[in-house]
């Protein structure tokens, strides 16, 4: 392959980057160094890492950090730690699952990592015991 070929099929490879917010400076500058290198080698090289961090980002589309200030949801299976933004939380949340999925205790672990104040409408009655640990919660018994 011409080196012309090589610096078309990378550069292809930059634009389907940043499609696919393929979000790696070091992998930006491999493939770059590749646009402009006459090393086969190193051509082949930075195409297969290339593939390699697109198809780990299909799969695991998270940022390894999570946010830098996050609220910690859980982990992966892979042990890769799941958190959400406190500035996400100013909208509506909705857990769905079926019975023993996690649902109660998903929202119990976020109230506990909580600063703010929060609602939760509690019809099962799954969080009165709280009452005794927390000072400011208010539990209102709703209509049977």
């Amino acid at each position: 392959m011409s080196r012309n070929e090589n610096r078309t099929r990378v550069e292809r490879l930059l634009r389907l980057a940043d499609e696919l917010e393929v979000q790696d400076p070091n992998l930006d500058e491999l493939l770059k160094a590749a646009t402009v290198t006459s090393s086969q080698s190193l051509t082949e090289d930075a195409l297969q890492i290339f593939a390699v961090k697109a198809a780990e980002q299909q799969i695991y589309p998270f940022p390894e950090d999570g946010h830098p200030a996050s609220i910690q949801l859980g982990t992966t299976p892979q042990q890769r730690p799941v958190g959400i933004s406190p500035d996400d939380l100013t909208k509506h949340l909705l857990a769905v699952g079926q019975s023993g999925a996690g649902k109660t205790t998903f929202f119990y672990n976020l109230m506990c990592q909580l600063e703010v104040p929060f609602w939760s409408f509690d019809l099962k009655q799954d969080y009165r015991h709280l009452i005794h640990e927390w000072d400011d919660l208010l539990c209102c018994r709703g209509r049977s």
